[in-house]
């Protein structure tokens, strides 16, 4: 199928590269919006009609596509709720003489712009507000009729794929930042965490959005990024959603989220601690649930989080884990990398290298 052709820059004078191959300001931010123009030309071309008057870019970090946005659309609002990022957005705007974008701090649950947009952007964040649910109903009323969403969202392979790295590292920090955000998704805490793929059609849809685009990328049989296109056509239709994130909590996280609680998340008073993780260890080889593989993330998480108290639920560990330490401890990297073998297998790669987009 022939790609459409992607549209040229409306403000070129906006265009930073060239200034920031001179003073970058940012290493890993400079790279970033430097690639970030094809991409914008790439989205914005499968969004036929699409008018220029506004663009709004939600979770920006250091102005990552913004300035490409800005390039595109006579005016951007850009935020994000890290003050850090925010101040290297605004530095990089200023030495590079950017305009036609306003950089906010604001956390997108909270922030009320008044205004609709003909562009939202947002593109990797959600998985950071406090419902799913409640932010993509904030931003249909931010879309004006006609106008279009991208939306981009951290899946279930996500973390254990950059997991899979850190533990090849012996990154112990990493190691406990992605473990955590796998529990939280398991247990549907708020916060970091992640979204199941393709369950977020059926809630766009009812908010009056014609879902115009999908596209996801893939690590061995687990999605670790997921793309709609989104156009706004009608009015939304009343929807009452199960959970905070899921209209419909999916039967795959169910089960899991299940067979975790009941295993893990109970109080330990009849079982020895290493029973539950075994037990999930075998259910996740013998089961045909996709989603099973993650249940080995959980016996890592046994064996490289520190617990507050071997009697304490999951929920409550993840809730009360408390300051982390600047130098993690370190853990049985061997035991960890055995379960990551296995966690590989399970999910259909022989190195864990393998990716790909469709």
């Amino acid at each position: 199928m022939k790609s459409p052709p992607q549209p040229t820059l409306r403000h070129r004078e906006r265009d930073v590269r060239r200034q920031l191959a001179r003073d970058p300001v940012d290493t890993y931010a400079a790279q970033r919006i430097v690639a970030s123009y094809d991409n914008i030309a790439h989205i914005t071309a499968s969004c036929p009609g699409i008018r220029w008057a506004s663009a709004f870019d939600i979770g920006c970090s250091a102005g990552l596509e913004s300035f490409a946005l800005s390039a595109f659309f006579d005016d951007v609002l850009a935020i994000d709720n890290d003050f850090r990022l925010i101040h290297t957005a605004r530095q990089i705007a200023r030495r590079t003489g950017a305009s036609g974008v306003t950089f906010r701090r604001a956390n997108a649950d909270l922030y009320d712009p008044r205004r609709r947009f003909d562009f939202v952007f947002c593109n990797g964040m959600s998985h950071a507000s406090r419902s799913r649910c409640e932010l993509m109903k904030k931003l249909r009323t931010l879309t004006n009729s006609g106008g279009w969403m991208h939306y981009a969202q951290v899946s279930e392979g996500f973390a254990p794929r950059d997991l899979h790295d850190a533990i090849a590292q012996r990154d112990a920090r990493r190691v406990t930042l992605r473990l955590y955000q796998v529990l939280a998704g398991l247990v549907g805490q708020c916060g970091f965490r992640f979204f199941v793929a393709g369950t977020l059609q059926t809630q766009l849809e009812a908010l009056g959005f014609d879902i115009t685009g999908r596209k996801v990328e893939t690590w061995g049989s687990l999605v670790t990024f997921e793309r709609l296109w989104c156009k706004a056509r009608a009015r939304p239709a009343p929807l009452v959603p199960q959970d905070s994130d899921y209209v419909e909590i999916p039967p795959e996280l169910s089960e899991l989220k299940t067979h975790v609680m009941t295993l893990i998340g109970r109080r330990r008073g009849h079982h020895s601690q290493t029973d539950a993780p075994h037990e999930l260890s075998r259910w996740a080889r013998n089961s045909r649930n996709r989603l099973a593989p993650l249940a080995i993330l959980v016996e890592m998480a046994e064996v490289a989080l520190p617990s507050l108290d071997g009697s304490m639920t999951l929920p409550l560990r993840l809730r009360y884990r408390g300051p982390r330490p600047l130098r993690p401890a370190e853990p049985d990297w061997d035991r960890l990398a055995d379960l990551d073998r296995e966690f590989l297998g399970l999910i259909g790669l022989a190195t864990g290298e393998h990716s790909a987009t469709r």
